[in-house]
């Protein structure tokens, strides 16, 4: 919505934390090269990353058709890494191990968005799941 007082707190709230420091990636977000390869003009997949300290790179995985699925290649990942992952569909909360294609479900304007974590040592770190980027 625009204009003074009319503004939707919850959506800007999953974007900044509670003193209004705007929680962002290590690295803007842009098209995958996939969409590229693909040579399909209406490749809509974009993704970008948080660098953990200590951990590893938490990718942030967008695509705006809802009905497709994420591969290892659209978040810069090795198909032979892929299982050492997991997937974190921000909009159900459902988390699964990441395998050669995974249907991440649209959410309810019809897009996907997804946390990518490794695994390490038995666990993944996904962050504040309330939070766009959750690894900020």
């Amino acid at each position: 919505m625009d204009g003074i007082y009319l503004l939707n707190a919850s959506r800007v709230m999953t974007s900044c934390r509670k003193d209004g420091k705007v929680l962002k990636p290590d690295k803007p977000i842009s098209v995958v090269d996939s969409c590229f390869r693909r040579r399909d003009p209406t490749c809509f997949v974009y993704e970008t990353y948080s660098d953990v300290t200590g951990y590893q790179r938490v990718h942030y995985y967008f695509n705006n058709d809802g009905d497709a699925t994420l591969a290892p290649d659209d978040v810069y990942l090795s198909n032979r890494d892929a299982s050492d992952y997991i997937v974190y569909n921000w909009y159900t909360g459902e988390l699964q191990r990441m395998t050669q294609s995974i249907h991440i479900a649209g959410g309810y304007e019809g897009h996907s968005y997804a946390i990518i974590a490794p695994v390490v040592r038995g666990w993944a770190f996904v962050g504040e799941v309330d939070k766009y980027v959750t690894a900020s």
